[in-house]
């Protein structure tokens, strides 16, 4: 995840986590020659205690002779998203600004295994696709940069031993123990609930994620050599149905996935009777019969070709 003379900037919210991450990669800065920055953002969603926060990783970052990067919104509900959502958008918006002005390649949160649990629990109870199956990458490039996940591995109760241990402070978030939120509902009664079962239920849903995302990664190959029978024109994005029907399934849905997504298809808004209804199309229903799909988006049938038109091939 990191190189020598890496310049990092470091997400921090005061909490054990992020504390953790900052004084692990403060450990590591003299052997690595890292460059570390610090970014903090302030939703505006605790007021007083959410002030504190700010004031306390500005400290923090003072202490190391760390530049230090602070925003202060007061969140508003996005239409189609939750709070929890808005705020990720928020904070990730955010966190690419701050990145560009510390210079920084790299852009470490701090992820743990408890969230990585959390977050494939959460999707299979929603429901989810392969990808979101494999949970929170642990590395993810995002054009000159990339999200780095150091604490992967590092469970919470570990980190928050060696914080006592050490006795480091750190801030402690209120809101994370009221379950008005899904994911605090999986952090505090499901999975609670599900270690009678399976005292290792983390681990196990964190080996789910990981084994996934090992056959996304192949199905992602497979895919990337199987490209010919897809072109693109003024006439929409087009894919060849006798390529298409000697495909497995699975590889088959994904070179549809992004097709699609290139279309401006909704995808959460994709269900089984669409895909099915695709499938029919492709396999057995005659020329020129036409689907719509979520988003405007049209898939059309023609000779030997399927045909997808949308908002992002107008």
């Amino acid at each position: 995840m990191i190189a020598p003379n890496d310049s990092v900037l470091v997400c921090v919210s005061g909490g054990p986590d992020s504390v953790f991450l900052l004084k692990a990669l403060l450990y590591l800065k003299k052997e690595f020659n890292l460059s570390l920055s610090v970014a903090h953002l302030d939703h505006g969603l605790r007021g007083v205690e959410s002030r504190g926060d700010a004031q306390f990783v500005r400290k923090l970052a003072k202490e190391h002779n760390l530049p230090f990067y602070l925003k202060n919104i007061r969140l508003k509900r996005c239409k189609g998203l939750s709070t929890e959502e808005a705020a990720r958008a928020v904070r990730y918006e955010f966190f690419r600004y701050a990145s560009k002005k510390a210079g920084a390649s790299k852009i470490a949160t701090a992820h743990n295994t408890d969230d990585q649990a959390e977050t494939v629990l959460m999707r299979i109870i929603k429901g989810t696709s392969l990808n979101g199956l494999a949970g929170i990458p642990p590395v993810r490039e995002e054009g000159a940069s990339a999200y780095i996940r150091p604490l992967f591995e590092t469970e919470k109760k570990d980190i928050l031993k060696f914080l006592s241990d050490n006795k480091i402070a750190y801030r402690i978030d209120r809101t994370n123990k009221e379950n008005i939120y899904f994911r605090n509902v999986i952090r505090n009664e499901v999975l609670p609930y599900l270690e009678r079962f399976n005292p290792r239920i983390r681990q196990a849903l964190c080996g789910l994620g990981e084994n996934i995302a090992e056959a996304k990664a192949f199905l992602d190959e497979s895919k990337f050599l199987r490209r010919s029978g897809i072109s693109s024109g003024n006439d929409g994005q087009g894919l060849d149905i006798k390529h298409l029907i000697t495909y497995p399934s699975a590889l088959r849905k994904e070179i549809l996935k992004d097709t699609l997504l290139l279309c401006g298809v909704h995808m959460k808004k994709l269900t089984s009777i669409h895909w099915k209804e695709i499938t029919r199309l492709i396999e057995s229903m005659p020329n020129n019969k036409t689907l719509q799909l979520p988003g405007k988006v049209e898939v059309k049938k023609i000779g030997n070709r399927l045909y997808f038109y949308g908002s992002s091939t107008d």
